[in-house]
């Protein structure tokens, strides 16, 4: 299942990157992956809305995938979380607790 969430994550980056530039993936020691693209950005009235079943911001595709993303993290107590980078693209994360403290759920921050 997680292997599903990173590929709906990067799948979602590069349908919103433009043809020729790069989208990054971070991995961080404490449960964390981060998907990082050169696109528009995600506006702040949609941020809560993509993680929406059908909810697409271009035609093409279900709107199923980040839908996906965020049930995947919920079953494994994480969360997920969407912003802007301050030189253009967004950043979507998935959040996991580190395997010992797994039993309890994480809130997202704020």
């Amino acid at each position: 299942m997680l292997r599903l969430a990173i590929r709906n994550l990067v799948e979602n980056a590069l349908n919103h990157t433009p043809r020729g530039t790069d989208a990054e993936i971070l991995v961080g020691i404490d449960g964390s992956a981060s998907i990082i693209d050169r696109g528009e950005g995600v506006p702040i009235a949609e941020r809560e809305r993509i993680f929406e079943r059908f909810q697409r911001r271009r035609r093409g595709g279900a709107g199923l995938g980040l839908s996906i993303v965020k049930r995947i993290a919920e079953a494994h107590g994480g969360f997920v979380t969407v912003g802007n980078r301050s030189g253009g693209g967004a950043e979507l994360s998935i959040h996991f607790l580190p395997a010992e403290q797994a039993s309890r759920p994480l809130s997202p921050p704020g």
